[in-house]
């Protein structure tokens, strides 16, 4: 990665606003960006529209009647807003959906490998697959000791109260 391009976001959101049906709008000035190589959570409360945002970067937001109406969303410095999710799946963008909404049959690692799958070339797959499903592993188990280590020491706090 050269110097340039490692201040260069991978993702870019300028003013997004997302309007339903023509009328409503979602989202109004949302902008944010995401580096090379960092991992970013959207938080807020239910209805702020962190769904709506990563649906519309990913391009399922055109499902529920709704568009890019303002902004500007860029990955690696393509414009993207109002793209199919097929077109920015190919460009290596993939929403996983929550919940059930995913393919219910399929295990995390499988899930993983459906999103991976749609790399160019096969050599690049298995390669690219590996390296998602080690570093999305190795969050989950961190987040699991984390986990476990909370619900250990609320336990431990209960059974003193017994």
């Amino acid at each position: 990665m050269t110097a340039a391009s490692a201040n260069t976001p991978l993702l870019a959101i300028e003013a997004l606003e997302v309007a339903y049906h023509r009328t409503a709008v979602a989202l109004h000035g949302i902008s944010l960006k995401v580096m090379p190589q960092t991992i970013v959570a959207v938080l807020g409360n239910n209805g702020a529209g962190k769904t709506t945002t990563l649906r519309a970067i990913s391009g399922f937001i055109g499902i529920d009647d709704a568009r890019v109406t303002g902004g500007r969303i860029a990955f690696a410095g393509k414009r993207i807003e109002n793209q199919s999710p097929h077109a920015n799946t190919a460009r290596g963008i993939v929403l996983v959906p929550e919940r059930d909404k995913v393919f219910p049959n399929l295990t995390v690692a499988e899930n993983l490998i459906v999103a991976a799958s749609h790399r160019a070339n096969a050599a690049e797959q298995s390669g690219g697959h590996r390296r998602l499903y080690r570093h999305a592993a190795g969050r989950l188990m961190v987040r699991f000791r984390q986990r476990s280590a909370y619900c250990a020491v609320r336990l431990a706090t209960a059974a003193k109260t017994l």
